[in-house]
Order: C-alpha cells, then structure tokens, then sequence
C-alpha cells in the first residue's frame, strides 16, 4: 500500500513538474510556434487625419490563428523614404498595442509589457499627410532572438484606410531560423518536457523500488 501511494505521489509531481515548464515555454498546444507565425495589423481610427491620435495594434498568430506569446517586436515608420520613428517593443500576451501621438519635439516612449503591452509614443510621428510605410518585425520570442519575420503595411495618413503593402513575397512571412536556445515554445519542446518528466518518475521509483527490495 505505501509502495503505490508513493508511485501515485510521483505521478501527481511528474504533471506539476510538465505544468510549470508548459507554462514558461507558452503552454501545450498553445501556439507558439513561430515557423508560420503571420503578423495582423489594425488601426484606428480607420481613416487618420494627421495631427490626431493613431493606435497601431499588432498581433502575432500562428498558422492556426492562436496567438504567439512572449514577443520581441521591431517598429519602423517611414514617410517617403525617410525613417520617422524605429523601436523594439515586448508583449508578454503577443498583442502589442501603439499609442502614437504626434506633436513636436523629440520622440519620447512611454509603457511597458506589465502594462498590458500598451505604448505610448509622443513627438514628431504622422505629423503630416502622406503615405507611410510602417514595418513590423518579430525579431524574438521567449526571450531568445529569431531571424525576423518581417511584414510591411502601408498607412494612408489624411488619405485612405491602412492596406497592405504589395511587396511581393518579401512582405510577407519568412522562414524562420531560432538561434540558441533553439525554437522556442513550439510542439516538439512540449513533447520532450512530457517525456523529461516520465524519465524522472521512472527512474526515482526504480530506485525505490530497488532500494526497498534488498
């Protein structure tokens, strides 16, 4: 009877141990893998005048639309050429809001990944009318750098809605290649938490078991 509680106590550890590593590599199946990942773009309001407030929402989802948590993004707004305004950002939950109010001055960024994902950015940005180029890239995930995967839009600011920007398939998805640690949060790291963890129970009660029979 002690033999099979003890086996049962080291089942129940062994699902506490994959819990807690599925939770830092973004959960079982929960869409984290970037080798498909894809870039969503929202604005609003949906027709911006310049000189007035622009919300800037990007969201990274996988093939299966589930979203990919734990990004490093990179921002760049160009207006004919010219770079405006260029900034890496982190989203814990993978939906990265920009808050863009133009004025003068230098540019100035505010927030953070514990407020939501939510930033500000104050200064000379969709001051004027024109086409803007606006480049988002994820460049890492769960801490660790990628190859980016790299989409452009463009803004029509005084103009006409936010539409993607026809570049071919550079602007769209890449290929991803994760640098060290390797890929992050995807399938094949889950399966080998799962059998990480049956290894230890099988081990620790063989021990016990060995230890007990002599």
């Amino acid at each position: 009877m002690r033999t099979i509680s003890i086996i049962l106590f080291l089942i129940i550890l062994m699902f506490g141990i994959v819990d807690v590593l599925a939770f830092y590599h973004g959960g079982v199946g929960g869409g984290d893998s970037v080798e498909t990942a894809d870039i969503d773009f929202m604005v609003e309001p949906a027709n911006p005048v310049a000189g007035e407030t622009i919300t800037a929402t990007f969201l990274a989802v996988d093939s299966g639309g589930n979203v990919i948590r734990h990004i490093d993004y990179r921002v760049r707004v160009s207006l004919g050429g010219e770079l405006k305004f260029e900034r890496e950002f982190h989203d814990h939950e993978g939906d990265l809001k920009v808050i863009f109010v133009p004025g003068d001055g230098s540019i100035s960024v505010s927030g953070s990944p514990e407020e939501g994902g939510v930033y500000t950015v104050n200064g000379p940005v969709f001051t004027v009318e024109g086409t803007y180029s606006i480049e988002v890239s994820i460049v890492g995930i769960e801490f660790s750098p990628i190859t980016p995967i790299t989409k452009t839009y463009t803004l029509g600011v005084g103009m006409a809605q936010s539409t993607p920007a026809d570049n071919g398939p550079a602007s769209g998805v890449e290929e991803p290649s994760v640098e060290e640690p390797g890929p992050a949060g995807g399938g094949t790291n889950n399966i080998l938490v799962v059998f990480g963890a049956l290894g230890i129970v099988v081990v620790i009660t063989s021990i016990y078991l060995f230890r007990r029979g002599r």
